[in-house]
């Protein structure tokens, strides 16, 4: 977290207008003041901007605070934001005493000593000095605390959990079925052109080939029944990766201590399971293919 700014003192210049009167300029006060606040408002909104940063990384992990680690990582989150809140509520201060300084100071360019507005601006003077002395006080505290949280959150929490980023794996599985889906149309064409030679030979070679035949028989059913169970589980495997997309809804990671790493886990190893029972159906179709070619060059085709 960056390094608060410091708010600079209010100071407020009288002129001297005759040996018994001082005045104070309306507009002078009025800019000091705008200045103030905005500094102020512009420093809370820094402030604010990154301790929700921090609080949208962590609550993002969706982390069970079972995990000791993360029980104290939201406890010195929540004091972190506690501490955000009561600067605002000091900025609010001023930015109401600058609505009341505006109200009492309505129409009037310069404020006499001898007149009512002056010790409703002594008022206002003094309570801004005392805001602003508590706002840089409880920013060193934000910005103290803000450090101990990134560095518990470094120490404590990053080396007691795993992630798994979640973008890049439902990627590679999108891509890795793709190239299945190709490999399955491909071998479509191929089983469809084998069933036809195979009936053609069959046809005309089983008087002289009876047992090669029958074996070319078996294997074109072999391969048919592969090729089948291949689409079944590749049916399967996309419905996996659907369910993996699911939770990459609203998030890039999952992380170890998350609820969801159980489902992520599992859908994981039905994906692995079913890349397994992929490559293994890819294999006796490539075998059977190979039996096929033998058989067919065996009875001169």
């Amino acid at each position: 977290m960056n390094k608060l700014i410091n708010l600079s003192s209010i100071l407020l210049m009288g002129s001297m207008l005759s040996s018994c009167v001082f005045y104070y300029q309306t507009a002078q006060i009025d800019e000091q003041l705008k200045t103030t606040i905005n500094q102020g408002t512009a420093n809370y909104t820094q402030i604010s901007s990154e301790i929700n940063k921090a609080k949208s990384e962590f609550d993002e992990m969706n982390c069970s605070e079972t995990h000791s680690y993360i029980k104290g990582g939201k406890e010195k989150l929540n004091n972190l934001d506690q501490s955000a809140i009561k600067l605002n509520i000091i900025n609010s201060k001023v930015i109401s005493e600058y609505d009341n300084f505006k109200s009492y100071t309505s129409g009037i360019d310069q404020i006499g000593s001898n007149t009512p507005e002056w010790k409703k601006l002594k008022s206002t003077k003094k309570l801004v000095k005392k805001e602003i002395s508590n706002y840089e006080k409880e920013a060193q505290n934000t910005t103290k605390m803000a450090e101990g949280f990134q560095k518990y959150f470094e120490d404590s929490i990053l080396p007691n959990v795993n992630y798994v980023n979640l973008k890049e794996q439902i990627e590679n599985y999108k891509n890795a079925i793709s190239e299945i889906k190709k490999q399955v149309i491909q071998y479509d064409t191929e089983i469809e052109a084998f069933g036809e030679k195979i009936k053609t030979i069959v046809a005309n070679k089983t008087s002289e080939f009876p047992d090669l035949c029958m074996q070319l028989e078996e294997n074109g059913i072999e391969i048919q029944q592969q090729y089948d169970e291949l689409k079944v589980i590749l049916e399967d495997a996309q419905f996996s990766w659907n369910r993996l997309n699911l939770l990459n809804k609203n998030k890039e990671r999952v992380y170890s201590c998350s609820m969801d790493w159980n489902i992520i886990s599992n859908i994981q190893a039905q994906i692995a399971d079913l890349q397994r029972e992929i490559t293994a159906k890819q294999d006796n179709i490539q075998l059977n293919s190979t039996q096929i070619n033998s058989l067919m060059l065996q009875m001169g085709n």
